[in-house]
């Protein structure tokens, strides 16, 4: 993986000297404090951990086509006071994009320690490679179609989690009614296929149906907003867990912009994850993020983060029906120095709060960045 890393990070920084203009790039330096690292109940361990992350991105139209190509590059360290020889991580993406108005190919593959949910605490070596591929025809007609297609490996690098690796295939379609070119009502349906390498016990199919409006839903505010009946089908049974599941989802992605310096999102899911705890083959999982965003002068940047995450599993395992509840808080100062260099502090309050002991934990951060940008 070091070389892997080496790699990235040279290209990261070749790229601009060939590219010139069509090229970005921003470095940050993070130093924070954790006071829970290992995110466990009692016994908690603290450490200063120094982040360092690289992002490079080209970006260009295409000569005499309609495409746009998009590719962004980013490498990441991790270094910790407390015990770095078991702590210390990198992380790296690489991520590609192809589109115009009626096609999109993308691609983001991703390297990371990162949990890959709010259920999993612990850190561990993993891949995940997401490609994306859809065809939508024109907004400019009151009628159309989209379909798609995506593609999602999971990968866990130590043999411990094998049993997580996975691969997702998912395809669907949508009907639009365009009330503008910007604005429209869609119906549609998404079927699923989820194949595990070692534990084909999890093997599932789903179906999902959904209605929803996205675009400029008015002059200020915009984003998409869906709700959805999924189902799901497992191919083995048993008599300690259902063989199939469903769920009321719901997706909401809505950005509202009185003024041009003032920025209200709400970001919101509903939706079945995957999971081994116990009995269960899955669970619920239901978050609402509120995030604000104020500038002050063009300088002073005030943000603020509160999210909730309601994890619901399903069968009963252990003499007990098993819930989570995950609180977030993040505020945030930023001040931009020059259109280069910029500065910023932060906090985050983590809370989680289970029926089963063993997976509470309560965690806080607060950290100092500094941020170069060209």
């Amino acid at each position: 993986m070091k070389k892997i890393f080496i790699a990235v990070m040279l290209f990261s920084f070749l790229v601009p000297c060939v590219y010139g203009k069509n090229f970005s790039f921003k470095i940050t330096d993070d130093v924070k404090f954790d006071d829970n690292i290992y995110l466990t109940k009692s016994d908690e361990v603290s450490s200063i951990i120094n982040s360092i992350h690289g992002l490079a991105r080209y970006l260009t139209k295409i000569p005499s086509t309609s495409f746009n190509f998009d590719t962004s590059v980013d490498v990441g360290y991790n270094s910790y006071v407390e015990d770095p020889s078991r702590n210390n991580n990198m992380f790296a993406g690489l991520g590609l994009r192809l589109n115009n108005k009626f096609f999109d190919l993308n691609e983001k593959f991703t390297y990371t320690t990162d949990p890959a949910n709010s259920t999993l605490d612990e850190r561990t070596e993993r891949i995940n490679n997401n490609v994306y591929l859809g065809f939508t025809t024109s907004k400019e007609k009151k009628l159309g179609f989209g379909i798609y297609g995506r593609d999602v490996l999971d990968h866990y690098l130590k043999k411990y989690y094998e049993g997580l690796n996975r691969n997702k295939i998912i395809g669907g379609a949508k009907l639009f009614f365009n009330f503008t070119p910007t604005k429209s009502l869609y119906a549609g349906y998404q079927y699923t296929n989820i194949q595990y390498d070692k534990n084909d016990f999890n093997n599932s199919t789903g179906n999902s149906y959904f209605l929803g409006v996205e675009g400029n839903i008015s002059a200020k505010l915009t984003g998409v907003a869906q709700v959805s009946y999924d189902d799901r089908k497992y191919e083995k049974k048993s008599e300690a867990t259902p063989e199939t599941g469903h769920v009321l989802g719901y997706l909401a992605n809505i950005t509202y912009a009185p003024y041009r310096s003032t920025i209200f999102s709400l970001e919101g899911k509903r939706e079945m994850e995957e999971t081994f705890w116990g009995n269960n083959r899955y669970y619920i999982s239901s978050t609402v993020y509120l995030k604000f965003q104020q500038i002050v002068f063009q300088k002073w940047t005030f943000g603020c983060t509160t999210g909730y995450e309601y994890m619901e599993f399903p069968v009963e395992s252990y003499g007990f029906y098993r819930t989570d509840e995950y609180f977030t808080v993040i505020p945030s100062v930023d001040y931009k120095f020059n259109k280069y260099l910029s500065a910023g502090v932060w906090y985050q309050y983590r809370n989680k709060i289970s029926n089963s002991a063993a997976n509470e934990y309560l965690n806080n951060r607060t950290g100092v960045k500094l941020s170069l940008m060209f």
